[in-house]
């Protein structure tokens, strides 16, 4: 990255990690490690190996119904269904992509191990999002 070293208090990194070869995961973290301050913070989130795209949309629905009643909610899906039709067929094509190797997510607590092997701490326990079908962990940088 052209940052210089110590440059970041806070780094955040949303799927990143599953969209490498699990091989490519040490380089990046050296990279984040090297621009992240001491005693930084890094937030980091990838999709798990149960990654299902549907389950998220069908999450968001039952909030969606629950905060803004049935009606409201169901006028929304309509207008959203060619976006949605869109976003299930890219999921597709990643979980296919993951089939072959090209993409690599992350078991439960397999990227706690890989940052904590690269001398960050973890400073909560591996947590579940996007309707449980993505890992998020928080570390700090103990150079």
């Amino acid at each position: 990255m052209p940052f210089e070293d110590n440059k970041f208090d806070r780094i955040v990194s949303n799927n990143v990690l599953y969209t490498l070869r699990s091989e490519e995961w040490e380089s990046v973290i050296t990279e984040l490690k090297r621009v992240c301050k001491p005693q930084g913070v890094v937030l980091i989130s990838n999709l798990n190996r149960d990654f299902r795209a549907v389950n998220i949309y069908k999450d968001h629905i039952a909030k969606s119904i629950e905060r803004k009643g049935f009606f409201t909610a169901l006028a929304e899906l309509i207008q959203l269904f060619y976006p949605t039709i869109q976003m299930l067929r890219f999921n597709r094509k990643i979980n296919r992509n993951n089939v072959v190797g090209e993409y690599s997510f992350i078991e439960l607590d397999e990227q706690k191990e890989v940052f904590e092997n690269q001398n960050f701490k973890s400073i909560f326990p591996t947590e579940l999002v996007y309707a449980d079908q993505a890992n998020l962990n928080v570390f700090v940088n103990r150079k």
